[in-house]
């Protein structure tokens, strides 16, 4: 045993005893395997140190004597001994050839494993490269426009998860292939441990050459995990410098999304305002078609009413149809242009009102814009106020002076066609007064001619009836002469004036008969110039075109003759 503990005797020993008789004891004994290591491990722990009195009994037995011991002389060639060493080297070979099938095995094992972590890992980048064009995709131009700034950070928010859960996944990786690595040094450790009491057990070489079979095997374990780890921690290290410029990179595209974002928004914000001020309900806002509907039927009403007065003047018949009655028409016609002055007035404040009220609201929706180009922040303050000046307040200022020059063009054309229309009710209603006053005339000639036909006939009758008076007193006396006569030749002389009396008063009936026709006579013709002066004076004042001379006096005749008959 002591020889056996000897490292360095250990062969010396075994010749020594191979020199001597054959003793199954101290062959049992010289075949015992020296102690175990205390536990295994990749590396096993050495032989502990001899103490001195070993180490004196070791180096006097290693002396050597006088003269070698030869070996003793067997019948069989030592022939069991060499069958020995071969069933050995057999065992030892055959367990050196296992320890490789199961570490192969492992390695099999390990690697797919390991492959399976790393196709896991792929799969889970190609998902979360996925998410993340998915997430950039949302935050297309398209999409960019209906977005607010909480939105596109909160976008920006799950791309940055995006980047922490590829970063666990990362350290998830790195953890498992250090945990396979572990894993292998483990099993590593326990199939050398166990090669390695196989290999004491069949004691096929001796304990050094075992302790550097198996440092050697450990050795090239300790380079392949060394190896793997190498190849794992570069891996994993590119993976992290990858992952960290992808996150730049995701970062710089988000900030290029978050710059495209507030330039869309601004551009969208801005022609969003010039399209508001160029919509139907600006240039031609609701209130402004009441207000003019409103006119429009005022108007209506105000020419109705005059239309109304005009007719009913219209439909005056002489003696109605006089001077008088048209200027009370005439006023009237000045009161209702007075009141539709009024409603215009009324209207047109309505306008201006409405105008004013859409002026205070697209400047409030200025304001608006302001605080939202602000709130992007595309621009600078001074460029957003430099656009705005440029770009939105000329097509305010324009706005506001379309809408004034149409204010005033629509008073000017209201008061045009007030003053037109009121005009024209004033000239007809002047021009019937005309008329009027031509028909009083007229009927005031006709009135006079009539007077003066009654009194021409009234004077004829008078001096007839002066004249008649004589010839009836002269009728009376020559009558109560007859009377009183008192014979046959005074009785005659009587009859006879009194035959000449009525013959008298006959005749003067006769000159009344005639000098009454001779008046009726001038009357008719009389009449008939008055109907030609009163068909001049309407032509005149209708301005109408007087007919011919013939036509005239056939009229003025076939009137005069009316008049006579009248």
């Amino acid at each position: 045993q002591h020889f056996m503990a000897n490292p360095f005797t250990a062969e010396q020993a075994l010749l020594s005893s191979l020199a001597a008789e054959r003793i199954s004891a101290r062959k049992e004994a010289a075949a015992a395997a020296p102690p175990r290591p205390a536990g295994a491990g990749l590396r096993f722990r050495a032989i502990p140190p001899l103490s001195e009195r070993q180490l004196a009994t070791g180096e006097v037995a290693s002396l050597p004597g006088y003269g070698r011991h030869a070996l003793a002389v067997s019948s069989t060639g030592h022939a069991g001994i060499k069958e020995m060493q071969l069933a050995r080297k057999a065992r030892h070979e055959a367990e050196l050839e296992a320890y490789h099938r199961r570490r192969t095995g492992v390695e099999v094992d390990l690697e797919a494993r390991t492959g399976k972590a790393g196709r896991n890992y792929r799969k889970l980048v190609a998902l979360a490269d996925e998410e993340l064009e998915l997430s950039f995709d949302e935050l297309g131009d398209a999409f960019l426009l209906d977005m607010e700034l909480n939105e596109v950070r909160d976008a920006w928010g799950q791309i940055d998860e995006q980047g922490s859960k590829r970063s666990g996944w990362t350290a998830q990786l790195k953890a498992d292939l250090d945990g396979i690595e572990g894993e292998r040094r483990s099993i590593c450790a326990a199939e050398l441990a166990r090669l390695l009491d196989a290999l004491l057990g069949i004691a096929h070489l001796l304990p050094n050459d075992l302790e550097r079979l198996v440092e050697e095997l450990t050795h090239e374990t300790n380079l392949l995990i060394l190896s793997n780890r190498d190849v794992h921690a570069t891996l994993v290290a590119r993976l992290e410098q990858r992952e960290v410029k992808q996150q730049r990179e995701r970062r710089e595209r988000w900030e290029q999304r978050l710059l495209a974002w507030r330039q869309l928004r601004h551009a969208h914000a801005v022609a969003c305002y010039q399209q508001a001020l160029h919509a139907p309900h600006v240039v031609s806002p609701p209130e402004r078609a009441e207000a003019l509907a409103d006119l429009s039927a005022a108007q209506r009403a105000a020419q109705a009413r005059r239309e109304a007065l005009l007719e009913g003047l219209a439909a005056r018949e002489p003696p109605d149809l006089d001077e008088r009655a048209a200027a009370a028409v005439a006023a009237q016609l000045s009161a209702v242009s007075e009141e539709e002055v009024q409603a215009e007035e009324a209207r047109v404040e309505q306008l201006m009102a409405a105008d004013a009220e859409l002026e205070g609201t697209l400047r409030d929706g200025l304001e608006f814009l302001r605080g939202r180009l602000l709130h992007f922040g595309a621009a600078s303050d001074e460029a957003v106020e430099a656009q705005i000046a440029a770009t939105v307040e000329p097509l305010l200022a324009r706005r506001r002076e379309e809408a004034l020059r149409f204010v005033a063009a629509t008073q000017r054309a209201l008061q045009r066609r007030r003053r037109r229309v009121h005009e024209r009710a004033l000239a007809l209603a002047a021009t019937v007064g005309r008329v009027g006053r031509v028909f009083d005339d007229h009927a005031a000639e006709i009135t006079e001619l009539y007077s003066s036909l009654r009194c021409d006939i009234a004077t004829c009758r008078r001096e007839h009836e002066q004249r008649d008076r004589s010839s009836e007193e002269a009728l009376d006396e020559s009558l109560l002469a007859l009377r009183r006569a008192a014979d046959k030749e005074e009785c005659s002389l009587h009859a006879a004036a009194a035959t000449e009396t009525l013959s008298a008063i006959a005749e003067g009936y006769r000159v009344l008969h005639a000098e009454t026709l001779d008046v009726v006579a001038r009357h008719p013709s009389a009449v008939g110039s008055a109907l030609s002066k009163l068909h001049a004076r309407l032509c005149d004042s209708l301005r109408l075109k007087a007919c011919a001379e013939g036509s005239s006096s056939e009229h003025g005749g076939e009137e005069g003759g009316e008049g006579g008959g009248e």
